[in-house]
C-alpha cells in the first residue's frame, strides 16, 4: 500500500467520523434554545459538507491540495532482493541506497 492509497483511506475514515459526529449532533438541536438553533444547523451543515467531500472526493483533495503523487518503485526493495537463496539480497541493496 503506497502513501497515496493510505492517504485516501485516512481521508475517507475522517469523512466517516465527521458524518457520524454530524448525525449524532442532530438530536441536540431539538433541545437547544431557539436563538441558537440557526447557528447549530449551520455548524451541522458544515460538518455534513466536509464529511461528504472527504468521502466522495478524497483524490481531488490529495492531488490538488496536499500534492501527493504516486511513488516510483525504482530502487525499492522487491521480493527478488529479499530472496535468501540469491547471493545478493538486502546486504548488497542497503549500502547502495541514499539515506
Amino acid at each position: 500500500m503506497d502513501i497515496l492509497t493510505l492517504t485516501k483511506l485516512v481521508l475517507k475514515l475522517g469523512g466517516i467520523w465527521l458524518l457520524i459526529v454530524a448525525i449524532l449532533s442532530l438530536p441536540g438541536l431539538f433541545a437547544a434554545p431557539a436563538e441558537y438553533v440557526g447557528l447549530g444547523y449551520v455548524a451541522v451543515g458544515l460538518y455534513f459538507a466536509v464529511a461528504f467531500m472527504l468521502l466522495w472526493f478524497p483524490g481531488v483533495l490529495i492531488n490538488r491540495v496536499l500534492l501527493i503523487r504516486g511513488t516510483d518503485l525504482e530502487g525499492s526493495a522487491t521480493p527478488e532482493l529479499n530472496d535468501p537463496r540469491q547471493s545478493r539480497g538486502l546486504i548488497h541493496w542497503a549500502p547502495q541506497r541514499r539515506w
